[in-house]
């Protein structure tokens, strides 16, 4: 077991890690993350200053006894609980996050999904528009739809 799944064992320790629980979505996305950072879950988790302990602790591996010496604490149990604190944080932002920016991309595919309508559909309509203003010849009127010299 390598030291990044030992922290994510000690930082959700106490909750429910069964499958399709919160807890254990939020380690899987942290793991996934360990395994390739996107940077814009790093943005986010910057902007959340839970960057650096996340990298620390997932990404490099380091020991939550010594990312906690960045905490406000001084024994080690104490930093451990800071660091593990911080770094269920990390997780559960970790799983907002992709989820957020699928959400987001899904958006997106749509919005653009629906500018391909809208142009082709402005195509169409200039199209008819020329279609309508065209003198054919020999064309006959199209027949009124009510007779008014029948109806006096």
């Amino acid at each position: 077991m390598s030291q990044a799944n030992k922290n994510l064992r000690q930082a959700m320790h106490g909750l429910s890690t069964d499958y399709g629980a919160p807890a254990y979505e939020a380690m899987q996305a942290a793991a996934r993350w360990a395994e390739k950072p996107s940077p814009e879950v790093v943005a986010i988790l910057e902007r959340q200053g839970l960057a650096a302990l996340a990298r620390a602790c997932l990404v490099d591996g380091m020991p939550l006894e010594v990312a906690g010496e960045r905490g406000p604490y001084a024994t080690a149990s104490q930093r451990r609980a800071w660091a593990a604190g911080r770094l269920c944080a990390a997780a559960f932002a970790i799983h907002a996050a992709e989820a957020m920016l699928a959400e987001q991309k899904a958006a997106h595919e749509r919005e653009a999904a629906l500018q391909r309508k809208v142009d082709r559909l402005l195509v169409e309509n200039r199209a008819a528009w020329r279609a309508s203003k065209v003198d054919v010849p020999f064309k006959e009127p199209p027949p009124r739809s009510v007779d008014w010299s029948v109806a006096g």
